[in-house]
């Protein structure tokens, strides 16, 4: 019996998505998982950083033995995955936002969450006496920008 090549061509793609997707997971209800699906989903992100795991480290290892031990070089190579399921930025900022007006985080904590650049002692000490300028002991008394009791 001849071979289909379009088959075999198929079967070779489906072979290859499988292994790095495991769509033999979504295939067991034929849709694509959602984030109401939140146990197929859990399962595909598991096996997603597993992967990554699997065939970044040897290659952080390659590259660091390369760069230090072969030629000498100060530097240390880390790879760094993008997140294949972005999480909800709004909610995260949110959940930062209240993380720290709870005092429950650092300021650098959560500038690190926001992305941004760490303050040194000088930096935050400067910061408050801002603070304390601008919205004063008591809240809005001695606000000179913000007269209203409500700060954003």
């Amino acid at each position: 019996m001849p071979l289909d090549p379009w088959a075999a061509d198929q079967y070779l793609k489906d072979e290859i998505c499988d292994f790095f997707f495991r769509r033999n997971v979504l295939k067991r209800v034929e849709q694509a998982i959602s984030t109401t699906d939140s146990g197929a989903k859990a399962l595909l992100d598991i096996h997603i950083d597993s992967e990554r795991e699997l065939w970044g480290r040897p290659y952080e290892g390659l590259w660091n033995m390369w760069l230090q031990d072969f030629n000498g070089f100060e530097l240390y190579d880390e790879f760094s995955w993008w997140s294949w399921t972005p999480a909800d930025q709004k909610a995260e900022h949110q959940k930062n936002l209240e993380n720290f007006r709870s005092h429950s985080i650092t300021l650098n904590e959560y500038r690190k969450l926001e992305g941004l650049t760490e303050l040194s002692d000088e930096e935050i000490r400067k910061l408050a006496d801002e603070h304390k300028l601008i919205f004063g002991n008591m809240g809005a008394e001695g606000n000179v920008l913000n007269p209203s009791s409500k700060t954003v």
